[in-house]
């Protein structure tokens, strides 16, 4: 058991939050774990400070809901930490994101609980960002206090076994969130062969793109249920998840998932992905005429 972090699981009623929490518990004392249902997420990131404060403990660890810690990561993320300079004010490792396809920077923010106080400072102006707890590591940044990520430290996965709603709610902001986003839908349209998320994935996509207006990440701006658009793709919502029915090993997770974005990969590297991708660039007209000029031996590679 690591005893000297606090942690705060921040909720908005996500399939896996019991689970998260059971995984957390596996690895602190169960009255060093508090859930909260805070929202909009700025409001979420203030009172996750507060507690940590109260807690008073060397570390406070923010983890949402939706990301599952394997059984050690709680420990790898403090003893890497700790090798930092004590003016470092966050560290974070990464995940394995199922909705972005490779592994990233999450998995829980760690922050030196000595430095919280300074850090509720920004929180009144962090509310109209799209992003409000990286808003306010920046701001602790350019005062002095570092936010750290180690990307090679991986210790959990991120956004598997979650609602549609939710998987729709999250692509929708995708949309806005990420300017990578271009690039994902026809790897969603390719998984969605092995895994219906990715159907409920592009739909968020689509509709996130076609809104016009401010994009906020609070979850009150987005209905409770989709189900009409749940119907038009023959599914029903998933049911709630049952701890004491599932049994998860995130290292099973992320080998299956792994593969799966390897067989992408593969494809993409093939000579009908280089030419089907040129001829959505080119258009017809412009694509055979490049198809006429360009060698044999380039399109085989």
């Amino acid at each position: 058991m690591t005893s000297n972090v606090a942690v705060i699981i921040r909720s908005v009623g996500e399939r896996t939050e019991a689970l998260c929490r059971h995984l957390v518990e596996q690895q602190v004392p169960p009255e060093h774990v508090v859930v909260i249902h805070e929202r909009p997420f700025s409001k979420a990131v203030q009172r996750s400070f507060e507690i940590g404060l109260d807690f008073g403990l060397d570390w406070t660890l923010c983890v949402d809901a939706d990301v599952l810690l394997r059984g050690n990561g709680i420990r790898m993320l403090i003893e890497a930490a700790s090798t930092l300079p004590e003016s470092t004010f966050t560290f974070s490792g990464s995940v394995l994101d199922k909705l972005l396809g490779h592994i990233r920077p999450g998995g829980g923010h760690l922050y030196r609980t000595q430095h919280v106080q300074k850090a509720l400072e920004f929180i009144g102006d962090s509310d109209s960002q799209i992003r409000p707890e990286k808003y306010v590591k920046a701001r602790m940044n350019d005062v002095g206090y570092a936010y750290v990520v180690n990307k090679q430290l991986t210790v959990g996965v991120h956004d598997f076994e979650q609602y549609y709603t939710d998987i729709y709610r999250k692509c929708f902001v995708h949309a806005h969130k990420h300017n990578y986003i271009s690039k994902l839908p026809e790897m969603w349209k390719f998984l969605s062969k092995f895994d219906d998320d990715y159907r409920i994935a592009l739909k968020g996509w689509k509709a996130g793109i076609e809104f016009t207006g401010d994009v906020r990440i609070d979850i009150a701006d987005f209905p409770k249920h989709i189900d009409h658009i749940l119907r038009g793709q023959r599914f029903v919502e998933k049911d709630q998840l049952q701890l004491d029915e599932f049994k998860i090993d995130t290292a099973e997770i992320s080998m299956r998932t792994l593969q799966e974005l390897e067989t992408w990969k593969t494809l993409q590297q093939s000579a009908y992905y280089h030419l089907k991708r040129q001829w959505h660039k080119l258009g017809t007209g412009r694509f055979i005429v490049w198809l006429a000029m360009t060698p044999i031996r380039k399109l085989k590679h």
